[in-house]
């Protein structure tokens, strides 16, 4: 398809254009050219919006689409530095949006963080392959989100080694990941819940002394959680558990028995039932 001859693209023509991308991104993502359709016979003319039509052409659109591009061609990482940002092209606009979400919504007491898979399966450096996943390839973001709205409040890039993380060396990557995504939320006493890819006794002592509250399922082998928790399938009943907090640091680790034992790490919780002192914890449990 030809578009044409290009001409100088105006800033009301660029938010025009980014207005309708994501209206399309949202809606109607897989049938683009039925948003400029002029025949009715068309299955899809319902699909029309004629407000479109009047900004620019779908040839237009597609032009736009084509050259779009958000970083200057003559400043970019050296390619054999390894590392480098390899997501350098959109980096600008990434941090743009960051702020952007931050800016302009509060969110609740409740956060929570997790990934998410953008599928998309064109040449791409930073695109991953997820064997075990619905979306078997894509790219992969680390997301805090407002645990009522599902608004996202801060995101990043799955864009290999990031030497962001270097003044984060005593946690682990997926510590580390959490911590910076969580900056903005320092001394806020919200309540962060986590999956068992990102909870450790060690994030959740890290995010207590920066004024956040942790909540979330767990490993048994990370390092820190007390193996007097840890028991084999079929020994515990039920329905029953138990509870060991440290007194220095008030992390509470949490064995709760289903048809497999759930462990879990939580901060700034306090139980109301306590027995003896063992070893420097404080044991609790019930059934």
């Amino acid at each position: 398809m030809s578009y044409g001859a290009w001409r100088k693209l105006e800033v009301s023509e660029l938010q025009a254009y980014y207005a309708i991308r994501t209206f399309i991104e949202l809606f109607c993502k897989d049938r683009v050219d039925s948003i400029w359709n002029t025949h009715d016979g068309d299955d899809f003319f319902l699909l029309r919006i004629p407000g479109v039509s009047k900004v620019f052409t779908l040839k237009r659109y597609k032009q736009i689409s084509k050259y779009v591009h958000y970083y200057r061609p003559g400043i970019q990482p050296d390619g054999a530095d390894p590392t480098r940002d390899r997501a350098f092209k959109i980096r600008s606009l990434v941090n743009h949006m960051k702020e952007a979400f931050q800016k302009y919504y509060e969110c609740s007491e409740n956060i929570v963080i997790d990934e998410y898979v953008v599928p998309f399966r064109g040449r791409l450096g930073i695109k991953l392959y997820f064997k075990d996943k619905p979306v078997k390839w894509g790219i992969k973001l680390w997301m805090l989100c407002d645990s009522t709205s599902g608004y996202c409040h801060n995101f990043d890039l799955h864009s290999g080694k990031d030497v962001d993380f270097n003044d984060l060396e005593t946690v682990s990557i997926t510590s580390a990941v959490v911590i910076k995504l969580c900056q903005s939320m320092y001394d806020s006493g919200r309540v962060l819940y986590t999956d068992r890819y990102y909870t450790s006794p060690i994030l959740a002592y890290y995010l207590g002394k920066l004024g956040l509250r942790v909540c979330g399922t767990s490993m048994t082998k990370v390092t820190g959680f007390p193996e007097e928790l840890v028991t084999r399938r079929g020994e515990e009943q039920q329905g029953s558990y138990e509870w060991l907090q440290c007194q220095t640091t008030g992390i509470l680790a949490t064995r709760w028995v289903d048809k497999l034992p759930v462990y879990f790490v939580s901060t700034g919780f306090v139980q109301e039932q306590t027995t003896a002192l063992l070893s420097g914890v404080t044991r609790l449990a019930g059934s």
